[in-house]
């Protein structure tokens, strides 16, 4: 493995790591919406909430996903 190639399956497994510490609904909702394509209407109906609901699961998985990461950042550099 080169260097590059090194890093970027670190930063993958920092990833994916992030990801399956989300709480349970924001995880559920970022996975389906992001990951698999699916529509907030569609995720809505699948986990039986409001798609507002799904909206507002995915923002945060985002946020916590991009504060996790950001904090992770400055503990290595």
């Amino acid at each position: 493995q080169t260097v590059d190639e090194a890093a970027w399956a670190h930063d993958i497994r920092r990833i994916h790591e992030a990801i399956g510490e989300l709480p349970d609904g924001c995880r559920a909702v970022f996975c389906l919406h992001l990951l698999e394509g699916y529509r907030h209407q569609d995720v809505a109906q699948m986990l039986n909430i409001t798609e507002s609901t799904s909206k507002t699961q995915y923002m945060r998985a985002r946020r916590l996903l991009r504060e996790k990461l950001e904090i992770e950042n400055r503990e290595i550099h």
